[in-house]
This record gives C-alpha cells, structure tokens and sequence, in this order.
C-alpha cells in the first residue's frame, strides 16, 4: 500500500508540472491598439507604427515583422531576439520599418508575429509560444504623394 502511495505521489509530482509546462500556451502581450503613424511613407523611406500594449509576463522574445504590399508580395525583415524586457503591464512605444525599394505603393499591411521563450517554463526553449497580431493597414504612398 505505501508503495503505491509514493508511486502515484511521484507520479503526480512529474507529471502535474510537465503538463502545465505544455499547455502554457497563452501569448505573453496583449495588442490594446496599433496604427499607422502618418505621414504615409513612400518606397525606401520609414513606417512607423505606435502600439498601445499589455504584457503578462516578461519573456524572451523573437521579433518577426512582415509588411504585404498593394501587390501582396510579402516583405519580410530580419527576425530579431531579445532578451526579457519591459514591465508587466499597459505600455507603449513606437517601432519603425523600412519601406523596401520593391514594395508597390498603395494599401499595404504591416503583420507581426511573435515567439516567446518564458525563463520559467523549458518546454518554451523547443516550442515556444508563436502568435500573430492583427494586421495594420497602412498606405505606401506613390511617388506624386506630396
């Protein structure tokens, strides 16, 4: 009987955190707001887009913006890591972009995914948490924009 006790008490003990470690699946932000700031850029000059966010926790993180042009073509950036920063909490702040010199001017969208690597769940090291934001739509003004 006190074999089975320490058995299921072991088991429990394994178990119960590695399925919480798994099904910790919730992204670490919350996008409140984010719109374009005008002007609208042209072709090869900056986008900028101002966010208005809330962060659960405080995660590694690895940036992945893309900006779809008026033709569809997918322009992706570089991706980036950071390290855990920020406060938990609403914040705000502003990222810019630049505008490649093969987008096509007219309605475009800026889509950004983000991977999280939190410190305190390991599973996050070979399966993190993926999520992609609502686009922003944005204009990419043509070369007679003044």
């Amino acid at each position: 009987m006190r074999r089975h006790f320490f058995a299921a008490a072991f088991a429990c003990l394994l178990v119960g955190p590695t399925l919480f470690f798994v099904f910790d699946r919730t992204p670490a932000m919350a996008v409140l707001k984010a719109q374009a700031v005008p002007p609208p850029p042209r072709v090869e000059e900056t986008l900028r887009i101002s966010y208005k966010v809330f962060r659960f926790r405080i995660c590694e993180t690895t940036i992945m913006p893309m900006v779809i042009d008026a033709a569809g073509v997918r322009h992706e950036y570089e991706p980036q890591t950071r390290a855990a920063w920020g406060d938990e909490g609403e914040d705000e702040f502003t990222v810019e972009r630049h505008i490649p010199k093969s987008a096509t001017p007219g309605p475009a969208r800026y889509r950004l995914t983000l991977a999280w690597r939190c410190p305190l769940n390991p599973v996050h090291m070979i399966w993190p948490i993926v999520h992609t934001y609502d686009d922003v739509p944005f204009v990419i003004a043509g070369e007679d924009a003044q």
